[in-house]
């Protein structure tokens, strides 16, 4: 089974890597092997010291794992473009996989709101991080929490890991398909929905909630 995946969304500036580098440290020194993923859409410089999956690496993230338009980069473990194909063939024992960002991906989401204009088209979001930013339409504060209260998300997300796996506990998944369909002229679980296809897209939602 696919290990545990946590979206942490949010704008650029609201605060999405401090908060994981410091829950990074909190889970792993509690005992939890955590993986990280960043995905960098707008690209990334690999090695340089400081920068965010350095920092994570250094928190203690087993492995620590940048994904971006150039390729892969992986620290503290020996590319694939999916999510879950990365989290499945780098994070392997994890007990949880954190990533700052994948907004449109389907999986649950904490979102860190920042001033300015709202992230649109969310969905999955569990919990929000901070007050007083813009939230998208449609979308109220669902137990947020502070910022600065790492033990409070941090207990949160364990709480989170709890429900997931007794969710998951004996039930086994599977996706039917019907092929091609007359009326469409073409296999529907092919169907693109924000660049994946349908079947790519269910596979994913069932991964880590199923065995």
């Amino acid at each position: 089974m696919v290990s545990p995946i946590l979206c942490v969304v949010g704008s650029s500036g609201s605060g999405k890597t401090t908060l994981l580098e410091r829950v990074v440290a909190s889970l792993s020194a509690g005992g939890l092997t955590v993986g990280t993923i960043k995905h960098a859409h707008h690209g990334f410089d690999a090695g340089t010291e400081g920068k965010d999956s350095d920092r994570f690496a250094a928190a203690g993230a087993r492995p620590g794992i940048v994904l971006g338009p150039e390729g892969l980069l992986v620290q503290g473990a020996p590319a694939e473009p999916s999510l879950v194909d990365a989290v499945a063939t780098f994070c392997r024992g994890c007990d949880l996989v954190l990533v700052e960002g994948c907004k449109e991906s389907p999986h649950d989401k904490v979102l860190l709101p920042g001033e300015g204009k709202a992230i649109e088209g969310l969905s999955s979001v569990r919990l929000v991080v901070g007050a007083g930013g813009d939230l998208p339409d449609g979308l109220a504060p669902r137990g947020a929490i502070d910022r600065d209260d790492v033990e409070g998300v941090t207990d949160w997300i364990r709480q989170w890991l709890d429900r997931r796996r007794r969710l998951a506990a004996g039930v086994v998944g599977a996706i039917m398909v019907g092929g091609k369909s007359r009326r469409m002229g073409a296999d529907k679980a092919a169907m693109q929905v924000q660049g994946q296809s349908v079947l790519a897209r269910l596979a994913e939602l069932l991964a880590g909630r199923v065995q």
